[in-house]
């Protein structure tokens, strides 16, 4: 073997593959699967309402796997002004019940492509929920889920910040009014009347009621 042959050899053992040198962008998916761009943009961002299409998508996405395709969430976030996240903040990861909130919501965050970005915030050395807020803005996420730390009415900066997101904004768990917001969250009266009666049915005569404190993240 000659050192010429040893020298091609080596440079072309030393070059960087397409994979390992540059992300795979829309046009490789769109020359491997026979497509336009157009159309290739199109099947990765919605699910089409004909069969013919959804057939076509079918060979698009088997061709983004096969070539090992990662959305760049930075560039849609650039190009729609959204990435796709959404946004949960909480007042404690500590107790049960919070978390388990956070795993429905990436549950059904993830069936419809959403990655989540939780943050804890309202704690002693945390974040304020308006900071949290702020922060989650940066990042263009699609809309946020909050627990408010508070029950009863949420205080006018935390009010303000919601009003200037311009975002879709879902409270869960707490029964709080904010306008402009929907709400997610159980009826506690109605949950207290029918333990009273079930109790009550039982024959007790003498019961009590126990519950967080006001400044309790349970609260």
């Amino acid at each position: 073997v000659c050192s010429s042959d040893l020298a091609e050899s080596g440079s072309s053992a030393m070059k960087p593959s397409k994979s390992a040198s540059s992300a795979i962008c829309l046009e490789d998916i769109a020359r491997a699967a026979g497509v336009s761009v157009a159309t290739v943009s199109r099947a990765l961002s919605r699910e089409p309402r004909n069969k013919a299409a959804q057939e076509r998508r079918r060979a698009i996405l088997e061709a983004a796997q096969r070539l090992g395709y990662r959305p760049n969430v930075s560039a849609r976030a650039l190009s729609k002004g959204q990435a796709p996240l959404l946004g949960v903040v909480m007042p404690s990861l500590h107790i049960e019940h919070f978390p388990r909130i956070i795993a429905g919501i990436e549950l059904e965050g993830a069936a419809r492509g959403y990655q989540t970005v939780v943050i804890c915030a309202g704690e002693a050395g945390f974040p304020t929920q308006c900071e949290a807020i702020r922060l989650l803005r940066s990042y263009r996420v699609a809309g946020i889920a909050l627990c408010p730390k508070d029950a009863g009415m949420a205080d006018a900066p935390l009010c303000r910040e919601i009003a200037e997101l311009g975002l879709p904004v879902a409270l869960v768990d707490r029964p709080v009014r904010i306008p402009g917001t929907a709400a997610v969250a159980a009826d506690n009266r109605a949950g207290g009347w029918l333990a009273g009666q079930w109790l009550l049915a039982q024959e007790c005569d003498r019961l009590a009621f126990v519950c967080a404190g006001k400044r309790s993240a349970l609260a």
